[in-house]
């Protein structure tokens, strides 16, 4: 190993990967920063019924000192892991999944970015993930987290980025010898996801250290698979989906924070925001594919609210994480935390072509008065329209369309339930605005988007 890089540990939990290790092995084995010196890798079988270890032994045979095999009993891709944790030697481990593959300057943007800034003591360095599309053999740069790798190389203090989030432990890089002293592992409880969410978060818990870094040079590909049967795609078909992934994960995450600081940290915070938000959503969209009886339902529910009792307020209105819808966020507020804020904002959709009239939106969580004035006088719409989402008769947002007159001459204003509310158009704020302006904002954009 040489002296000035550090030595790299991969430990892979393997189940019926076989059509996909020759990709993995090569993109590791063909590594910039020289294989045979940085970098071994730990294969932890777990109960393959395929001829996936017969593969891993031919690349053994080509490597022997860097490669080892460790066969088990199927017992779930937390306890394979935990194997591998149990005999790594690198001063820095990853657990890069078997199906996916990397990208060949990976462990050597890593290695200089931790040679330059020796001063860097955080617990955890992130690259990026992009997902590869195995039909089609395309990439694409779209996963929801990949804000925090707009720069080069990014080092944050979680304290004050709260929404610089890790829930991936295949794409992160975490010091060895923070592992070793620590009793942190996978929990096998905790499926079919946020497995990995789990375990950083109680790392971040349990070191105190608040740095994280993103590098962007380093790539990441996941490999969304023609069958569409990974653990991922088939998850919210799954009853472990919303019982023991939100209970063993979620709400213990959000307990041993609180039971460690008094209440759970921002950062937790929004790493239990950005998990909830995916369930919120699919109730929205009327997709959770799971055939919930009545009392699995209040249980679901139920353990929801309980997460959601550990996340304040303002953190879900003002959290800076980009997925976060505003009528999601209501959502939260109202079902999973009795809440219903006012005096939240309407929208102009859009202006018509003829300047006559436009289309609003407006999101509340219970059913509220809203009233639309010109010159201080109540304006009745031209259309309107309610629409209640709810979850089996639980109120998760209420949304309110209309299209209203657009006097020109007029100052506009909203109200809701009697408070005054704001007018956004074109990602500007109004308290009152004459319709002049907003005609003149209209053709702005038109004159732009032409």
């Amino acid at each position: 190993m040489s002296a000035k890089s550090p030595h790299f540990s991969v430990i892979a939990a393997t189940y019926n990967a076989e059509p996909w290790l020759a990709a993995f092995f090569h993109s590791l084995t063909t590594q910039s920063i020289g294989f045979d010196q940085h970098i071994e890798i730990i294969i932890v079988d777990d109960g393959s019924t395929d001829n996936g270890a017969a593969v891993v032994k031919k690349w053994i045979a080509q490597f022997p000192h860097n490669i080892s095999l460790i066969c088990q009993e199927n017992a779930g891709p937390a306890a394979a892991r935990n194997r591998g944790l149990e005999v790594f030697q690198g001063e820095w481990v990853t657990f890069i999944d078997p199906d996916d593959f990397v990208s060949e300057n990976y462990f050597a943007t890593v290695a200089a970015f931790l040679h330059e800034t020796p001063e860097f003591n955080g617990f955890a360095a992130a690259c990026r993930f992009v997902y590869y599309n195995e039909a089609h053999g395309t990439v694409s740069d779209t996963h929801p987290l990949n804000f925090k790798f707009f720069e080069e190389r990014t080092v944050v203090d979680l304290s004050d980025r709260p929404e610089y989030i890790q829930v991936s432990a295949a794409t992160c890089f975490f010091r060895g010898s923070v592992l070793k002293n620590s009793d942190i592992r996978f929990d096998d409880r905790v499926r079919p996801g946020f497995e990995d969410g789990h375990f950083i978060s109680r790392l971040f818990l349990a070191t105190e250290k608040t740095k994280i870094a993103f590098l962007r040079d380093a790539v990441y590909f996941y490999r969304k698979r023609s069958e569409a049967d990974s653990l991922v795609d088939t998850a919210w078909q799954k009853r472990e989906k919303y019982f023991s992934e939100t209970y063993y994960g979620l709400l213990d995450t959000a307990k041993q924070a609180e039971s460690k600081f008094g209440k759970a940290p921002h950062y937790i915070q929004n790493v239990l925001i950005y998990c909830l938000q995916w369930y919120i959503k699919r109730m929205i969209d009327k997709k959770l594919s799971y055939p919930f009886t009545c009392d699995e339902r209040q249980r679901f529910f139920d353990i929801l609210r309980l997460i959601a009792s550990h996340i304040d307020a303002d953190v879900i209105l003002f959290s800076k994480l980009p997925t976060l819808s505003l009528p999601t966020r209501i959502a939260m507020l109202c079902a999973l935390k009795d809440l219903s804020p006012g005096g939240l904002p309407f929208f102009v959709e859009a202006v018509s072509a003829d300047g006559s009239s436009m289309r609003i939106i407006h999101y509340s969580g219970k059913e509220e008065d809203c009233v639309y004035l010109a010159d201080g006088k109540a304006v009745t719409p031209l259309w309107e329209r309610r629409l209640v989402h709810d979850f089996y008769g639980s109120i998760l947002y209420t949304e309110y369309r209309m299209r209203l007159p657009l006097y020109v001459e007029a100052e506009l204003s909203f109200s809701a339930n009697g408070t005054e509310a704001a007018l956004i158009y074109n990602g500007e704020s109004f308290a009152k605005v004459r319709g002049k302006a907003l005609l003149e904002a209209a053709d702005f954009v038109k004159s732009v988007s032409a």
